[in-house]
């Protein structure tokens, strides 16, 4: 009985001091994946990509300018344009909606065929049934019971938040909002040239990519494209290593019917040379939807 008195005492301290719900954590991070691959909601508007795409557009702030849409963001880490994305895109998209909208978030990563494997998404997909029916409807129990690891609470008190100091907000449009206490935009140039040695930009996807875009338009679907905002530095490795050739992925995309959309990365601060701040995320997220906008109506 002692034993579970002073457990009672230990949550309820750390529920009453523990870090603030959205700062992170494990148990977050969990609940948010699994409800975000495990629903079969349909949405007017879909964003698609790898993880500049997760933690760079948030649908809430789009929608702020596109009015009549509803938007979700199916980005997962490292993932690819191959067969598992374009299903997930699929399960998502409301075709009986006026003029569905397909946004292909095409970083160079995500045209490697390492991408198109989606072991992200993939892995989500594969989570055991209670686990899913624990996250979908009493995911309440680890914001009460168990929301925090003793390391979690002492890295908020500090101001880091896990080995890489970045903290993450989770948000119900599958947008990850992230930020960090120390910003380091050199951070992913090297595992990002660690990448690329054995893994080019693949023709092959380019050419799935370019019949799925064919399909959503015959479809009645809106497509549109963009290279994901990263760094100067970034883009530059990328250019020189990856195999990407903009110029004729562009022409390619617009081929199938798509709409290549541009933008000044200056306009954005990544900071890990890679993905954007929270701040820049909305910024990105509502001058995308503006070019949309201009280009639909």
């Amino acid at each position: 009985m002692l034993m579970v008195f002073f457990a009672a005492i230990f949550v309820l301290l750390i529920s009453l001091f523990g870090p603030p719900s959205g700062y992170g954590t494990h148990a977050e991070a969990k609940d948010f994946w699994i409800k975000k691959t495990h629903t079969s909601r349909k949405y007017s508007m879909i964003v698609a990509g790898d993880s500049r795409i997760y933690r760079g557009i948030s649908p809430r702030e789009m929608e702020k300018v596109l009015l009549n849409y509803r938007g979700f963001n199916v980005g997962y880490s490292s993932a690819g344009f191959a067969k598992p994305m374009f299903e997930k895109i699929e399960g998502h998209i409301d075709f009986k909606f006026e003029t569905p909208v397909v946004v292909l978030g095409v970083s160079p990563w995500s045209l490697t065929p390492a991408a198109g494997e989606n072991k992200h998404l993939g892995r989500e997909l594969e989570r055991k049934k209670e686990e899913i029916i624990q996250a979908r409807y009493f995911s309440f129990v680890n914001s009460v019971f168990a929301p925090y690891t003793v390391k979690e609470v002492f890295d908020y008190y500090k101001g880091t938040n896990e080995k890489n100091n970045v903290s993450y907000r989770y948000t119900s449009r599958g947008w990850v909002a992230s930020n960090t206490v120390l910003p380091n935009p050199e951070k992913a140039l090297g595992p990002e040239r660690a990448a690329y040695i054995e893994n080019q930009v693949s023709n092959e996807l380019l050419c799935g990519l370019v019949n799925k875009i064919e399909e959503w338009e015959r479809n009645g679907a809106e497509v549109f494209a963009f290279r994901p905002p990263a760094n100067r530095a970034m883009e530059a490795l990328e250019d020189s290593l990856s195999g990407f050739c903009e110029k004729e992925v562009v022409r390619s995309i617009e081929q199938a019917g798509a709409t290549w959309l541009d933008f000044n990365i200056d306009n954005y601060f990544s900071y890990d040379g890679s993905h954007l701040n929270e701040q820049s995320a909305i910024r990105l997220s509502h001058d995308l939807a503006v070019k949309i906008k201009n280009e639909l109506y």
